[in-house]
C-alpha cells in the first residue's frame, strides 16, 4: 500500500510487509540537506539531498512524491545510488508535484537511502525596484522531520544585506557570495525572509476628491505622505494646487488645509518620489512595560472607536497571553501570535468585490473568519492598548507580488500597526501578512514595500490615507505606484529660508514649490540684542513656522538652523538677516492698516443707524415703522 506524509513538501513511502499508516510514520527517519544558490540573474538552482533512514527491518521506501508550492519549476533532475530516476510531474493550483520511484532497494535497520532531487526556481529571489526579496517558507509537518539543514548562497551583486529572518545559525562569504545557514529550529514555524539593497523606491501619483457640501466657505485637511524618519522620506515633485498651509499633527501626520467656497468641487494632484530603508530593532534591549514613557501611554493605549482595550473581554483576554516577568517585546509578539493565529483572513469577502466595512476589535472577536487587515490591525492595536503597550495604525500602500499570500484590499490600500518598545523606539509589523504568509516574520522585521500614506494614533480614524478622498464611488484609480528601476534618486535637502515680518522671525520650507522637509529643525540667534534657542520639530514642504518675536538690530542678524539629513548626520546652516525698521511708529502704521477694513465697515454701520431717523421722516405715515420707546 502506499502512504503520504506531509512536510513542507508531500512524500510518499511503500511499505513492503505492513499496511498500518501508524507504523509508516514510525518505519522511517527523515534528514534533509538543502541548498538554494541564487544567481545575479534571480535563478535558483535548489538541490535537496535526502536520507531516509529504516528504522525496522522488515521494509522499505520503494517511491517518493515532493510537492512544491509553485509552478515555476524546471529542470528537474533526480538520482539514487543506483542512477538517474525519472520524475513524474503533476502541474497545477500553483504547484507542482514530483514522483520518482527509486532504483535502489535498501532494507534492514538504521540503513539509509541517499538520494538528491535538483531543480531550478523562479519565484524563490524576485528583483522589486532596486531590492532583491528572497523567501523561504516554513515547513507545514516539521514533527515529521528528524532534521532539515538550508544553505542560502546570495551573489554579491545582489548588495548589502537589509534585513535576513530569522538570523542564520552560521554565516560565510567569499569574494563572489554570502552563505547563511540554517538549522530546522531557527525557521521550522517562521520559514526564512531575506532583502539585500540600499534602499527601495517609488515613484507616486496620489488625487484627492474634495468637496464643500455646505452653503458656507470652510476648510479641508488632507493627508499628505509623511516622512518617517530612518524608514520613509518623502519628496514632493508637485502639489496641484497649492496648500493654504502645511501643518504637523502629533502622530506626525502632514495635514495639508485648503479653502473650498460654497459647494465647491476641488481635486488635488499630488507627485511624489518615495525613498524606504530597512531599520533593523535590536529588540534585546526592550524594557518591560512598567517602562513605557508616561506621555506615550497616555496618548497611545486609550480606548477609541475600533480599538475597545476597555472592553472586559478584551482586558481579560490581553491580561491571559501577557506575563508580567517578560519585556514588552516578548509580550508584544505574543500578542501578535495571538492575532496571527486566530484570525482568518476572509477571502470571499475581499474577492467579492463589494465595500468592506470595518468591524472593530471587538466585534472580530466573534467573527475570526472575517477579518481583513483592518481588523487584524484594530485588534492588535486594542490588545496593546489595553497590555499598556503604545500601538497605532498605519495606513497606505503595500506592494504585493503575490496577493494570495499578501493580500490588498479595495483600491490597493492596506493597514498595519506601529509599536512602540522602551528603550527601542517604535517598530512596524504586520499581523496581515504574518498570518496570510504562513508565518513569515513580520513583526521583528517589516519590508521596503509598506508606504505610509496616514498615521492613527490620537484617534482611530482621522486623517484619511491617500485614497480615500472621494466624492463619487466609481472614482478609481486615484493611487498611481510604481518602481524606480535604478539608484538615481537621492533626496533633496530642504530649501531654507529666513525672513522679518514686522517684529517676528520666520522660517519657511519650499512654500510654493518641490521639496523634501526638514526634520529635528533647531534655531540659534546670535545677534546683540536677540540671543535665544529655539526648537522647531519637523518642517513640511509648503509651510512656514514662526521663530520667534525679535527687536530691530541695525547690524545684519547672525542665524544658523540646524537639521537632522535622513541618514542621521545633522546639517548647519548660516543665514546674515538684514533686519528692516519696525519701531513704535512702523508697528504703528502697519497696525493701523491693518485694521483699517475693520474701522471703514464700522464707520459705514454708523452712518447707516444716524441715517434712520432722516429717512423716517420722508416716509407717508402709513409706512412709518416706530423706532424703539415710541408709541405704536
Amino acid at each position: 500500500m502506499s502512504k503520504w506524509r506531509t512536510i513542507l513538501i508531500y512524500y510518499l513511502f511503500l511499505l513492503i510487509l505492513s499496511g498500518s499508516p501508524a507504523l509508516a510514520n514510525e518505519a522511517f527517519s527523515d534528514y534533509y540537506n538543502v541548498t538554494y544558490k541564487i544567481n545575479p540573474d534571480g535563478k535558483t538552482e535548489v538541490t535537496q539531498n535526502i536520507s531516509i533512514v529504516n528504522n525496522a527491518t522488515e521494509v522499505y521506501a520503494a517511491d517518493y512524491t515532493i510537492t512544491i508550492g509553485s509552478e515555476n519549476i524546471t529542470n528537474i533532475k533526480a538520482e539514487d545510488r543506483v542512477g538517474s530516476l525519472t520524475p513524474e510531474l503533476t502541474i497545477g493550483n500553483g504547484s507542482t508535484s514530483i514522483r520518482v520511484v527509486f532504483k535502489d532497494k535498501v532494507v534492514g535497520a538504521k540503513r539509509a537511502l541517499n538520494w538528491t532531487l535538483k531543480y531550478e526556481a523562479a519565484d524563490v529571489a524576485v528583483h522589486n525596484g532596486t531590492v532583491w526579496e528572497v523567501t523561504v517558507p516554513r515547513l507545514s509537518a516539521p514533527s515529521e522531520i528528524k532534521s532539515y539543514d538550508i544553505n542560502l548562497i546570495i551573489p554579491k551583486s545582489f548588495g548589502p544585506e537589509m534585513y535576513i529572518s530569522p538570523g542564520p545559525e552560521k554565516f560565510t562569504e567569499t569574494a563572489d557570495a554570502s552563505t547563511y545557514t540554517f538549522k530546522k529550529e531557527l525557521f521550522e514555524n517562521t520559514g526564512i525572509m531575506a532583502a539585500f539593497g540600499t534602499a527601495q523606491r517609488f515613484n507616486l501619483e496620489l488625487t484627492y476628491h474634495l468637496k464643500n457640501p455646505s452653503f458656507l466657505s470652510s476648510g479641508v485637511e488632507v493627508a499628505l505622505p509623511p516622512d518617517i524618519f530612518g524608514e520613509q522620506r518623502v519628496e514632493i515633485e508637485s502639489l496641484f494646487p497649492n496648500p493654504d498651509s502645511v501643518a504637523v499633527d502629533p502622530d506626525g501626520n502632514y495635514l495639508a488645509k485648503y479653502s473650498l467656497t460654497p459647494r465647491e468641487e476641488k481635486e488635488i494632484k499630488l507627485t511624489a518620489k518615495v525613498l524606504l530603508f530597512h531599520r533593523t530593532p535590536d529588540l534585546s534591549k526592550s524594557g518591560r512595560i512598567s517602562e513605557v514613557p508616561e506621555n506615550l501611554r497616555v496618548a497611545y493605549t486609550p480606548s477609541d472607536r475600533f480599538w475597545e482595550s476597555s472592553d472586559p473581554e478584551i482586558k481579560t483576554l490581553a491580561a491571559g497571553i501577557v506575563q508580567k516577568d517578560l519585556s514588552a517585546a516578548e509580550n508584544a509578539k505574543r500578542l501578535y501570535q495571538y492575532v496571527v493565529s486566530n484570525l482568518s483572513y476572509d477571502w470571499k469577502a475581499v474577492q467579492s468585490g463589494l465595500g468592506l466595512q470595518r468591524k472593530g476589535a471587538k466585534a472580530v472577536l466573534q467573527n475570526k473568519d472575517q477579518a481583513v487587515c483592518m481588523e487584524f490591525a484594530d485588534l492588535y492595536i486594542a490588545l496593546l492598548r489595553s497590555a499598556g503597550i503604545p500601538a497605532r495604525r498605519m495606513a497606505g500602500y503595500a506592494f504585493s507580488q503575490n496577493t494570495k499570500t499578501q493580500p490588498i484590499p479595495g483600491d490597493t490600500l492596506h493597514t498595519w500597526v506601529q509599536v512602540y518598545l522602551p528603550k527601542v523606539g517604535w517598530i512596524s509589523t504586520d499581523p496581515t501578512w504574518g498570518s496570510t504568509t504562513n508565518g513569515l516574520d513580520y513583526f521583528s522585521k517589516l519590508d521596503t514595500n509598506h508606504i505610509v500614506f496616514s498615521i492613527n494614533g490620537k484617534n482611530s480614524e482621522f486623517p484619511f490615507p491617500a485614497g480615500t478622498y472621494k466624492i463619487k464611488p466609481e472614482q478609481q484609480g486615484d493611487l498611481k505606484v510604481s518602481f524606480i528601476e535604478d539608484n538615481s534618486f537621492y533626496p533633496l535637502e530642504p530649501a531654507l529660508k529666513i525672513y522679518q515680518k514686522e517684529d517676528d522671525l520666520f522660517l519657511e520650507n519650499n512654500p510654493k514649490g518641490a521639496g523634501t522637509a526638514a526634520i529635528d529643525v533647531e534655531v540659534r540667534i546670535n545677534g546683540a540684542k536677540n540671543n535665544r534657542d529655539e526648537f522647531l520639530g519637523t518642517i513640511p514642504a509648503y509651510s512656514e513656522v514662526k521663530i520667534a518675536d525679535i527687536s530691530f538690530e541695525a547690524e545684519p542678524l547672525p542665524v544658523n538652523v540646524t537639521f537632522k539629513k535622513f541618514d542621521g548626520t545633522l546639517e548647519s546652516k548660516d543665514y546674515l538677516i538684514d533686519l528692516q525698521p519696525f519701531g513704535k511708529e512702523v508697528l504703528f502704521r502697519n497696525r493701523f492698516y491693518q485694521i483699517l477694513p475693520l474701522v471703514l465697515f464700522l464707520c459705514m454701520i454708523g452712518g447707516i443707524l444716524l441715517l434712520i431717523p432722516a429717512f423716517r421722516k420722508r416716509l407717508p405715515g402709513r409706512l412709518r415703522f416706530p423706532l424703539r420707546g415710541q408709541d405704536q
